[in-house]
């Protein structure tokens, strides 16, 4: 993220069972031209540790998660005029 866009306050971190398609669809991230990453984390509860890192420590943008179950992909985007939140 640093090297991508330092403020954290410019990022989206959230959590899901399907990183690719909450990025692309439903966030409306493009797959060239904006910086993107996910990850995935060996539990549920890890992936919802980072993203409550990122989202209260470091200060980015997230949501409560979607009441999907056992999310355990962890993404992030930098947030543009076209992606979603």
């Amino acid at each position: 993220m640093k090297k991508r866009g330092g403020d954290y306050g410019r990022w989206f971190v959230g959590v899901c069972k399907d990183a690719r398609q909450r990025l692309f669809d439903s966030h409306g991230v493009h797959k060239k031209g904006d910086c993107w990453i996910y990850a995935h984390a060996e539990s549920c509860s890890v992936a919802t540790r980072v993203r409550s890192y990122f989202v209260r420590k470091l200060g980015a943008t997230g949501l409560k998660d979607g009441g999907e179950v056992g999310p355990d992909f962890v993404y992030a985007y930098r947030k543009a005029a076209h992606t979603r939140p």
